[in-house]
């Protein structure tokens, strides 16, 4: 249902709520997670930190899987609402809602982009 990739990998959400990993360089499917129980709507990649984000229903999961392909959740949101987009701006991931409402939550510090540097007046490049 969607996909996301980081230039070695790819990552695939499927509708029975599991999340492939493939090695894009031999086209072979490296690892399943069983991360969401419905499917999942939307990935997006953090490049600078390597997490991952994914979104089922009314749960958003920020993981990350090491070079032994063993995967680590650093923080997971849920609430009634279903999700169906994410976006990260600044420190925040910003998840959209079938309803149309956008919801903000803050990211973990491990995974946030660094903060742009400040100008000479002190407005933010």
């Amino acid at each position: 249902t969607c996909f996301a990739a980081d230039g070695h990998f790819l990552y695939s959400g499927s509708a029975d709520g599991t999340i492939r990993i493939w090695e894009c360089t031999r086209k072979q499917q490296l690892k399943v997670l069983n991360l969401h129980e419905v499917t999942v709507q939307a990935l997006l990649m953090l490049p600078d930190s390597g997490a991952c984000i994914s979104c089922a229903g009314g749960k958003v999961v920020i993981w990350q899987c090491d070079r032994d392909n063993e995967v680590t959740v650093i923080r997971s949101y849920e609430q009634p609402e279903e999700f169906r987009a994410l976006h990260v701006r600044l420190q925040d991931l910003l998840a959209g809602c079938e309803s149309g409402k956008i919801v903000s939550f803050p990211l973990p510090e491990e995974v946030a982009p660094a903060a742009a540097p400040e100008g000479p007046s002190g407005i933010k490049t």
